[in-house]
């Protein structure tokens, strides 16, 4: 499990960061921050596509069965709802007990790219104090 480090690794380490959590398990959560989400000493932030391909490489497969449970919930930070996945390697039991559980990855991973409403509206909330104070 990595939840919101990656955007905090320089982006030369993004395809080793991968490979070293591909070879550990089967199932990983991952998450890691937006383009232009912003936040503290962020310095890789990346498209979940861009995550996803890396992943691929190594036969993983994202599912998206947190951000629909969770999406709405207040109590959890927008980043948390947005940015997390769970990968899991195509033939592995992990992958197949999803499966059974009609869960199935997702097919259409461009999806992963939506923001939350709250990324949004704060960054419109950036622009419009942009134009005020100009």
């Amino acid at each position: 499990m990595t939840l919101e480090v990656a955007e905090h690794l320089e982006p030369q380490s993004a395809e080793t960061f991968v490979k070293s959590l591909t070879g550990a398990a089967d199932l990983i959560l991952f998450g890691a921050a937006y383009p232009h989400q912003g936040g503290p000493k962020h310095v890789n932030e990346k498209p979940h596509t861009y995550w996803a391909g890396l992943f691929a490489q190594h036969e993983y497969r994202p599912f998206d069965i947190l951000r629909p449970t969770f999406w709405g919930d207040d109590t959890i930070p927008f980043w948390y709802r947005q940015n997390t996945f769970l990968y899991a390697r195509q033939g592995s039991s992990a992958y197949d007990n999803l499966v059974s559980q009609s869960l199935q990855p997702m097919q259409n991973v461009w999806f992963m790219d939506c923001v939350h409403p709250q990324l949004y509206l704060c960054k419109i909330a950036d622009i419009a104090g942009l134009k005020e104070s100009s």
